[in-house]
């Protein structure tokens, strides 16, 4: 059985709240958070796409601009609604980014995150995976 109980799907309107604190930054409010969500700052470059399995044993993060600070501290506020741990997020994050890491992986009580730095496209990519429980 998967951690799935544990996670919870905030209300878009929970999303826009977070997002009103930061006047540069705006929430894709045509998307479901039940299975994604997105932030976009145009001022900073930079913003940040989610995609999660129906489960939630899986969310696939893609940041652009990971140095964004205000960026990762919405991205922070966004999965605490989600009620996944992100004790490590910011600081891996940036370890990943101004390191250009190949592949890094954090485990929690959970959740394993791994951080991938995309060459290509200049993005951190972030992967949370559940555990798996007997």
């Amino acid at each position: 059985m998967l951690n799935e109980q544990r996670v919870t799907v905030p209300t878009i309107e929970s999303l826009m709240n977070i997002i009103s604190n930061f006047k540069e930054y705006k929430i894709d409010t045509n998307l479901d958070p039940e299975i994604e969500f997105g932030v976009i700052s145009k001022n900073e470059q930079s913003g940040f796409s989610c995609m999660m399995t129906p489960d939630h044993a899986l969310f696939s993060i893609d940041i652009l601009n990971a140095k964004d600070e205000v960026l990762i501290r919405i991205l922070i506020e966004i999965l605490d609604r989600y009620n996944l741990e992100t004790d490590r997020l910011n600081e891996d994050i940036r370890i990943c980014y101004n390191n250009r890491i190949a592949e890094m992986q954090t485990d929690y009580e959970r959740y394993w995150v791994i951080y991938r730095f995309d060459e290509e496209d200049d993005m951190v990519l972030v992967r949370y995976r559940a555990f798996v429980n007997e």
